[in-house]
């Protein structure tokens, strides 16, 4: 599973926050296809189990516990799951 991670891509010179890149039609094109990577069964929604499996990837170096806590954090609508929405305000995160 590939992940693009470049947050702020540089367009001018200056780096664009990642709010500010969201507003750029292919920066979000670019978002809902590393959204589509993560959610491994494409029911549209991010499981903990496939979570775990971006965190993984990610090598982010959280324990079990750690990634629990952060999936629930992103779970702002208490569904058990993550939705692009969610995704995209937890990418956003300045």
């Amino acid at each position: 599973m590939r992940f693009v991670t470049s947050r702020n891509p540089p367009t001018t010179g200056k780096p664009r926050s990642p709010t500010e890149a969201l507003r750029h039609p292919g920066d979000r094109a670019e978002l809902r296809a590393n959204f589509r990577r993560a959610d491994l069964d494409h029911d549209g929604r991010i499981s903990l189990a496939e979570f775990r499996s971006l965190m993984e990837t990610l090598d982010s170096g959280m324990s079990p516990e750690e990634i629990a806590v952060g999936f629930a954090e992103l779970d702002t609508d208490h569904d058990a799951t993550i939705g692009f929405d969610e995704f995209v305000a937890w990418w956003a995160r300045d």
